[in-house]
């Protein structure tokens, strides 16, 4: 179980999402050649765009095309700081978090994704509901009597 961060950019307010991820990475931060900010999408909000190296591509390739309708989650320390849902197959050397964005959101994600060879895993994420307080509350106390 790892936590999205997010902040309100109108508010400030910041929330922790839940989610459950698989423990093995499938992808790491090593394979992708740039991450950067583009505009211009069809409401004029930022985006994240991608290029990886041969075997960055190739699974990248194999892991979209496996998990379709599925969350992708980009994971720096522990922190999950996207997860866009794999809308289809994407293959060749680029690829690209056509979500609009807005541009510091977009920036950070691309700065995680620039980490290169620090660990920057991208892990997908199964399908998860969120946690009601109410249900942590309670694990947490039974966890606590055993």
């Amino acid at each position: 179980m790892l936590y999205q961060k997010s902040v309100d950019p109108q508010s400030g307010r910041a929330t922790k999402t839940p989610i459950l991820v698989k423990k093995r990475a499938l992808l790491t931060g090593d394979t992708i050649k740039t991450a950067k900010v583009n505009f211009g999408n069809q409401g004029g909000g930022a985006h994240v765009s991608l290029s990886f190296d041969t075997r960055g591509a190739k699974v990248f390739d194999r892991v979209t095309a496996e998990n379709v309708k599925r969350r992708l989650a980009i994971v720096l320390d522990d922190t999950i700081y996207s997860a866009p849902v794999i809308q289809e197959r994407i293959f060749g050397r680029r690829g690209a978090d056509h979500r609009e964005l807005h541009p510091e959101e977009a920036s950070d994600l691309a700065i995680v994704l620039r980490a290169g060879s620090l660990p920057a895993p991208v892990k997908v994420i199964q399908t998860s509901p969120s946690v009601p307080p109410s249900v942590s509350t309670r694990s947490i106390r039974e966890c606590g009597r055993r």
